[in-house]
């Protein structure tokens, strides 16, 4: 386990320096493109006509093993052909294949040209890169709108995007952090509640839960932590998050974004609108301030804080026990 915490370590900082580079293909494309081939294998013609609830369900039970098997097969072939080359070589590939689990960086580049494009005035820009984040219409979206859905997909990605593929990462290495991005990928693509999805997609849906409900609770830890260091209100990270984490139809989505809004003093939450219909969303830290476009700014330190409280804290760890 050392190794994959070293691995881990090492992969974040190379996250944060590097990101996602346009030049290097990101492996969850072809996730994404075997899960449509899959899709129209085992749920064919059923856009406008559902299928039975069980026979929906099996396909998608099959679609989870065969997208979550495939991927991580194809890292631990890697790993095992690295093996070959020697200890540095495998070290190597498993640094590589971690760092392309993580969106640290990628994650802060979204919301810091979000909080760029509001600073210049251009909310028609700021609208359209919101859109990019979250799956709410941003097309009407106010300036504090456009904060807010911003500051909400920072939240929310630190667990999907950054705690869960690198503690996946220290627990197995690549191949458990790339079994947590094959089924985080399927979520986003079937993981909807819709008559086509309902069913088809219940068990990405309940397995992307499962899998990240550890990592979304070492944010009680993490965030305070982050908070306090850089001088935002720990008792109001604390106590958001005691009356609100729960809040949320997601089991755990709602810590970070009550963490993020008691610490920054701002309320999230509130109505959106998804596919044209309106939806309420619980508030979160109700009766402080709506976050302002400067809001995007501190939220992104704090994120960015938050990510590396767990890689300084197992770092540390390895090394005392190494």
């Amino acid at each position: 386990m050392r190794e994959w915490i070293l691995a881990s370590v090492l992969a974040y900082v190379v996250d944060l320096c590097l990101g996602d580079p346009a030049w290097l293909p990101h492996p969850v494309i072809a996730i994404g493109r075997l899960i449509t081939w899959l899709e129209r294998r085992l749920y064919p013609g059923q856009r406008h006509h559902p299928a039975p609830r069980l026979r929906a369900r099996i396909a998608g039970v099959l679609l989870l093993i065969l997208t979550a098997g495939l991927t991580m097969a194809v890292a631990a072939l890697l790993l095992a052909l690295a093996a070959r080359g020697g200890a540095a070589l495998h070290l190597a590939v498993s640094v590589a294949l971690l760092w392309m689990a993580l969106a640290t960086r990628s994650l802060i580049e979204h919301g810091a040209a979000v909080a760029g494009a509001l600073d210049a005035g251009d909310q028609a820009r700021a609208r359209q890169l919101a859109g990019r984040m979250v799956s709410r219409e941003t097309a009407a979206l106010t300036p504090s709108e456009v904060a807010r859905a911003c500051i909400e997909s920072l939240a929310e990605n630190l667990t999907d995007g950054v705690l869960s593929p690198f503690l996946f990462g220290c627990a197995g290495g690549p191949v458990a952090a790339w079994g947590l991005k094959a089924v985080s990928t399927l979520d986003s693509m079937v993981g909807y509640r819709n008559p086509r999805y309902q069913d088809f997609g219940w068990a990405a849906a309940r397995c992307d839960d499962v899998l990240h409900y550890l990592p979304a609770r070492t944010l009680w830890g993490v965030l305070p932590l982050a908070s306090g260091g850089l001088g935002h209100s720990v008792s109001g990270c604390w106590r958001a998050m005691r009356r609100d984490g729960g809040k949320s139809p997601s089991p755990n989505s709602g810590l970070p974004e009550a963490g993020v809004a008691g610490a920054l003093g701002i309320e999230l939450g509130g109505p959106s609108i998804y596919g044209g219909v309106w939806e309420n969303k619980a508030r979160l830290n109700e009766g402080a301030p709506a976050p302002q476009p400067a809001d995007i700014r501190r939220a992104l330190r704090l994120v960015l804080a938050a990510s590396a409280v767990p890689v300084m804290v197992l770092a540390l760890a390895a090394g005392v026990r190494g």
